[in-house]
C-alpha cells in the first residue's frame, strides 16, 4: 500500500506549533504573504521555526514576492522548501532553486488545461502542488475535480490541496488511479483549524494517522 506524506500548512501560533511538532507531520508550512489571515507577521520568532527537527521539512509560502526578499526570509528561518503560490514563472523557480532551496510550485486548478499548463514547471521545481482555483491566492477551502489529475496524470511528483478534511483523505486512499499517479503528499489547512493559523491538535493527529495508515 502506498503511504503518502502530510503537510500541515498555515501555522502561526508558537504554542500550537510546538504541540504539532510532537505529532511528526512530514512538512510544516508558514505563510509569508501579508494578505493571508495566516500570515506569520514581520517579526515571527526565529527560534520557533528553528526548533523544528530535521525530519520535518520547513516550508515557507510566498505569493508574487521578490526573489531577494524570499531568499532573505528563507535563510533567516532556515527553510527547506520555498512554496510559490502566485504567478511566478519557471525562470523564477529555477533561479531560487539554484540558490540551494527546494521548490514547490502551487498550481491553481479549474480544468484540465491548468494541469497541462503546469508542464512548464517540470524540471525547475522539486514538486508541484495542485490547489483549487479561487478569487484569492490559496485558502479557498474547497476541492477541485481530482479526475483532471487522473486524465492528465502529471509526469512529476505532486501534492494535492484544497479543502481537504478527513473524508477527503479517506477518498484519496480509496482511489487507485490517484494513488498510482505521482501523488506523494496531502496538504491540509483550513479544515483542521480552531481559528486561522491555529490547528486542532486532535484533528491533526487523526489526519496524520489516516495518511500514515495507522
Amino acid at each position: 500500500m502506498k503511504i503518502l506524506k502530510i503537510k500541515v500548512c498555515g501555522l502561526k501560533d508558537p504554542e500550537n506549533i510546538k504541540a504539532l511538532i510532537r505529532l511528526e507531520p512530514d512538512f510544516m508550512g508558514f505563510i509569508f504573504y501579508p494578505e493571508s489571515p495566516r500570515f506569520v507577521g514581520n517579526s515571527f520568532p526565529k527560534s520557533v521555526i528553528h526548533a523544528i527537527p530535521d525530519y520535518i521539512s520547513r516550508v515557507g509560502v510566498f505569493v508574487n514576492e521578490k526573489i531577494e526578499k524570499i531568499l532573505s526570509i528563507a535563510k533567516k528561518y532556515k527553510l527547506n522548501y520555498i512554496q510559490l503560490h502566485g504567478d511566478e514563472t519557471p525562470a523564477m523557480c529555477r533561479n531560487i532553486r539554484e540558490e540551494g532551496f527546494r521548490i514547490i510550485k502551487a498550481i491553481s486548478v479549474e480544468n484540465e488545461a491548468d494541469i497541462i499548463a503546469s508542464q512548464s514547471f517540470y524540471g525547475v521545481t522539486n514538486h508541484l502542488l495542485f490547489d483549487s482555483k479561487g478569487k484569492l491566492y490559496g485558502g479557498s477551502g474547497i476541492n477541485f475535480d481530482w479526475d483532471v489529475l487522473k486524465s492528465n496524470s502529471p509526469d512529476t511528483t505532486f501534492f494535492i490541496s484544497g479543502g481537504i478534511g478527513l473524508p477527503e483523505i479517506t477518498q484519496i486512499y480509496g482511489d487507485s488511479r490517484l494513488l498510482q499517479s505521482n501523488l506523494i503528499a496531502i496538504d491540509v489547512n483550513s479544515r483542521f483549524e480552531i481559528r486561522p493559523g491555529v490547528k486542532d491538535k486532535k484533528m491533526i493527529q487523526k489526519a496524520i494517522n489516516r495518511v500514515k495508515r495507522k
